[in-house]
């Protein structure tokens, strides 16, 4: 349990695969609750293991496809690898007005926009794509400096499946990502 403990304060979320007997519900809710994300039995082969481990790093054994629009090239360059480790094939663009090409040739599994943009704001994207009946279902995360209540509310009410404040994206922004295509992935079955 220490070392869940240990591993939680990392800034980037660490994978955690554990190999137990445990049987009981609560202690298996209590591991789990701790950052526990897959629980095998000891008696699990290590090619089962090893099986498991990419799994958590490339669901499907797939690379997800994820377009991140920012007129922000910091940000931009800070994703590619804060993301990759995670098994995503990150597609960035500077310049919302091309985003339409871009989801044409890279079909992407997910979405992530920026509110505040020149030419074009994210809201008006998230909106656009929302009434597009090839896109409309497209999961769409918006990464911003806003956070206030007003923002917040704007993104949801134009089709955000998410909303993420740039100053914690170090730190949540993979595992929201997954999330978010697990269900898509789930929804798609």
């Amino acid at each position: 349990m220490e070392l869940l403990e240990t591993i939680n304060q990392y800034p980037s979320p660490i994978p955690v695969l554990i190999g137990t007997d445990i049987q009981d519900f609560h202690q298996r809710l209590r591991l789990v609750q701790q950052g526990a994300d897959i629980l095998l039995p000891t008696s699990t082969s290590p090619r089962q293991v090893l099986e498991s481990v990419q799994q958590m790093f490339q669901p499907e054994g797939t690379a997800f496809k994820v377009v991140v629009v920012d007129d922000d090239v910091l940000v931009l360059n800070l994703l590619r690898p804060l993301l990759s480790p995670w098994g995503m094939q990150l597609t960035t663009l500077t310049d919302p007005t091309q985003l339409w090409d871009v989801l044409k040739r890279v079909q992407p599994h997910l979405l992530v926009l920026d509110v505040e943009m020149p030419e074009v704001n994210g809201l008006d994207l998230c909106q656009v794509l929302r009434a597009d009946e090839r896109w409309r279902h497209l999961p769409i995360l918006f990464l911003t400096v806003h956070g206030d209540a007003l923002t917040l509310q704007q993104a949801f009410k134009v089709g955000a499946d998410d909303f993420i404040h740039k100053s914690v994206m170090t730190a949540e922004l993979p595992n929201r990502i997954l999330n978010r295509l697990q269900r898509f992935a789930d929804d798609e079955v």
